[in-house]
């Protein structure tokens, strides 16, 4: 018997994704290695860290000018990485003093720039770290400049660091930041400027796979109580799907445009 896992971090994993990960530990989908033995700049494994990616674009509904990075060092190494990447071209940086995270976030900022702890909204961009709250609740990601968070408590296992930066925010760095730790590094390398941490992005897409799964059981299976019946998408693809062929009348597929529409609002 499993048992029920209260840690902050690292956190529970949900069962199905841990069953994937053991059913294909060994032999990858008859590649005869595990993912943790594959190189990070093979075919497989690319394709593995684009449908991460894509996934979670998808359950953030995060827009094409917004960079996903998919880094190492844990949440507290952007205490040093977002003031390093922002205060080049301005010295100068505002930060809300919230408790004990925050406390040592601005710590570690003074050490680059001249920081003012304030209460008020200014015009700088928002950075915002969700370690503990991210996929948890929908997100307008376009209210933030950047968005951070540790895997390990909601997102995967330890050892990723989960970065979302607005285009316009990567040519703000200091000269003197480490290549590892530059976002426009980063962003133009596809998250590989050393090797990363292959397994956690890994299993870190397997979560958003189940979590996009979840969506999908919720649709079929609220559109099953209103009537609407058959609109699991096919099995070699997934998803969902609506045949209107000549015999479906068209109050049917008035009545599954007002549930989409219904269900979009209330999930979005």
């Amino acid at each position: 018997m499993r048992a029920y896992n209260f840690c902050a971090g690292p956190a529970a994993l949900p069962t199905a994704v841990l069953e994937k990960a053991q059913a294909e530990m060994l032999d990858w989908q008859g590649k005869g290695l595990s993912i943790m033995e594959m190189s990070h700049r093979s075919k497989d494994y690319v394709a593995v860290a684009e449908k991460a990616e894509a996934d979670l674009r998808k359950l953030m509904n995060i827009p094409e000018n917004y960079k996903v990075l998919f880094l190492q060092g844990g949440a507290s190494l952007q205490f040093s990485a977002i003031p390093l990447n922002l205060l080049g071209k301005n010295s100068k940086a505002d930060y809300i003093h919230t408790g004990i995270w925050s406390e040592k976030a601005l710590k570690e900022a003074q050490r680059y720039g001249d920081i003012n702890v304030i209460e008020a909204e200014t015009n700088a961009p928002l950075v915002a770290d969700l370690s503990s709250s991210i996929l948890s609740a929908p997100v307008d990601v376009t209210k933030f400049g950047i968005i951070y968070a540790g895997a390990q408590k909601n997102i995967g296992p330890a050892g990723l660091t989960l970065v979302i930066v607005r285009e316009d925010l990567l040519d703000q760095a200091k000269p003197e930041i480490p290549s590892i730790l530059k976002y426009a590094s980063q962003a133009k390398n596809d998250s590989m400027v050393n090797t990363p941490s292959t397994y956690a992005w890994y299993l870190s897409g397997l979560v958003f796979e189940w979590l996009l799964e979840q969506g999908e059981k919720l649709f079929l299976k609220e559109a099953e109580e209103n009537h609407l019946l058959n609109l699991a998408g096919h099995r070699s693809v997934g998803g969902m799907r609506a045949s209107i062929y000549n015999a479906v009348p068209l109050e049917g597929v008035q009545a599954l445009v007002n549930f989409m529409d219904d269900f979009a609002k209330r999930n979005a």
